[in-house]
């Protein structure tokens, strides 16, 4: 059987301190491993077409939001899970590629909304092409039934995860 790094982790800890339970890092160990790899392959996309990960998260969450794909600040930041000040950061980088605009929101003038602009809308739809083909090269080592079975699995985690960040401030 072909051993990974976590692999390499869990052997070292047994070697050192065998009184210690590390079976957690077989899967939490992983899942951090596999989400640093992945967001390095993203990035390079995201780079390759012009853009960050975080704005193209960004891009992606107004079109997601259908028309006419504007949300609040503050509704970007939660959905994108950053702080406030990082989701500023982003939207004044977007606005200055011209991808992103700031406008009135129609029913409280004093209330300023983000939406994407023509040029927003043509970018982020020729990207995310690319975007879900890089995360299709990152599953396909997994068959059609391996990708449900760990779907279904990541899902009972997150929302044991998600039910746990509601209780104790959800971005803690």
């Amino acid at each position: 059987m072909e051993r990974d790094f976590v692999d390499w982790v869990l052997a070292r800890w047994r070697a050192e301190r065998p009184d210690l339970d590390v079976s957690s890092i077989a899967v939490a160990g992983r899942l951090a491993r596999v989400a640093r790899l992945q967001g390095r392959r993203l990035e390079r996309v995201c780079r390759d077409i012009g853009v960050n990960l975080g704005e193209l998260s960004v891009l992606t969450t107004l079109r997601r939001a259908g028309q006419p794909h504007h949300l609040t600040p503050s509704e970007l930041y939660r959905a994108t899970m950053v702080t406030s000040g990082a989701m500023t950061k982003r939207i004044d980088h977007l606005l200055a590629l011209g991808l992103v605009e700031r406008v009135r929101d129609p029913r409280d003038a004093r209330s300023v909304r983000v939406g994407l602009t023509p040029a927003g809308l043509d970018f982020v739809d020729a990207a995310v092409g690319p975007y879900l083909e890089a995360e299709r090269e990152v599953v396909a080592a997994l068959t059609a039934e391996e990708q449900v079975e760990l779907a279904r699995l990541l899902r009972k985690l997150l929302l044991a995860l998600e039910g746990t960040a509601a209780t104790h401030g959800a971005g803690s």
